[in-house]
């Protein structure tokens, strides 16, 4: 029953195209889940990514970022994270994948909030 602001980070055009059925499985598990996607692409001009994705990671309860990902660009966005918005890895590319990972996500946010709810 908790609402959890999830951001999914990495991929391209194949991994775009599981968004919809991701979000639409997932939000009908779980109601308050809300999920964006941010996907760079291989762009090698990564730095140009850093201040779109900024203002998602501070919406968000946690970060799901995938490996694929420039390396300089994923480690920014580590440190974008804090107490506040975690990051989880997705080391996979497919859609179950990124499915189980962002469900993972969804799962320990809405624990996470409940403990501190609870304290």
């Amino acid at each position: 029953g908790a609402s959890v602001n999830i951001l999914y980070v990495g991929g391209n055009e194949t991994q775009a195209a599981y968004e919809q059925t991701i979000r639409a499985e997932l939000t009908a598990k779980y109601p308050g889940i809300r999920i964006e996607f941010y996907l760079p692409g291989w762009n090698s001009s990564w730095n140009i990514h850093l201040d779109k994705v900024r203002p998602l990671v501070q919406r968000a309860d946690v970060v799901v970022l995938s490996t694929m990902v420039r390396t300089q660009f994923g480690r920014h966005v580590r440190k974008m994270c804090d107490a506040d918005t975690a990051w989880l890895a997705c080391t996979g590319r497919g859609k179950q994948s990124l499915l189980s990972s962002i469900e993972r996500a969804a799962i320990w946010s809405a624990e996470r909030k409940q403990r501190e709810r609870i304290q």
